[in-house]
């Protein structure tokens, strides 16, 4: 999940749509989108191509627009960040699943680090100088811009998604039907972040995005299929939007 403003965004099908109403924004024929990233200005969605893929880049201002950079890949994508001057890129080659760090202008080379498994979420960390990447029950910091890496914290079970505010140093997981609220700056207790809020959500989760301002976040969930809205310091219910497709990615 990511947020352009107070809007939520998510793939469902060939589509990109807009929530709460549901409204169509952009659609493909061949290419299919299975993932996507934002800040204030652009969207960036990743598409499969056959055995390749691509990554286009959207003005968020207009998403039903020509994209204004497209960038051609020799896999196909799993997920996509922004990372700076450059785009972060989870593929799979064979049996085995990369971050691969691209230059956004297209100029530049491209770094690739092994990860165990495909990552629940990648995002640019407070600060700007490294991607922090959730796989397994682990958050990772990468050093930009040569993916140099370390642990940085661990979590109480496996994560199914995560998202941390845009600047800021709040950082929101789910693990299964839990989502749970984390600040990065809060000192560890017996090894584990203390937990500043939590709550239970209808079904496992599949996306999390905090809306502009970091006072709401949004939860998307598979079974049921729905976006559900919460106030971000409290993680109590602040309303929520059904559909009939449980998204592919929700950006905010």
């Amino acid at each position: 999940l990511c947020t352009v403003g107070q809007q939520v965004i998510s793939i469902s099908g060939s589509e990109l749509r807009s929530w709460p109403g549901g409204e169509s924004l952009r659609s493909w024929q061949g290419p299919a989108p299975v993932a996507l990233a934002c800040d204030p200005q652009v969207v960036v969605v990743a598409l499969v191509d056959g055995k390749k893929g691509l990554v286009e880049v959207l003005s968020a201002d207009d998403l039903g627009g020509a994209a204004f950079k497209t960038l051609e890949l020799k896999r196909p994508p799993l997920d996509v960040a922004l990372a700076g001057s450059q785009l972060a890129v989870v593929v799979q080659r064979r049996k085995n699943i990369e971050l691969h760090l691209v230059d956004a202008a297209g100029d530049g080379g491209t770094v690739v680090r092994p990860l165990p498994k495909q990552p629940v979420a990648i995002a640019l960390a407070p600060g700007g100088g490294d991607l922090l990447v959730a796989v397994d029950d682990r958050l990772r910091r990468y050093g930009l811009p040569k993916a140099t890496s370390r642990e940085l914290l661990g979590f109480p079970g496996e994560l199914s998604a995560a998202a941390i505010q845009p600047g800021a140093s709040k950082l929101l997981v789910a693990i299964d039907r839990q989502v749970l609220l984390f600040d990065l700056n809060d000192p560890r207790e017996r090894g584990f972040l203390p937990v500043r809020a939590e709550t239970a959500v209808a079904g496992p989760v599949s996306g999390l995005a905090w809306l502009a301002g970091g006072n709401v976040v949004a939860v998307a969930t598979g079974e049921p299929a729905r976006v559900a809205f919460y106030e971000a310091r409290s993680l109590m219910p602040a309303g929520e939007t059904n559909f009939a497709q449980a998204p592919v990615g929700l950006v905010a």
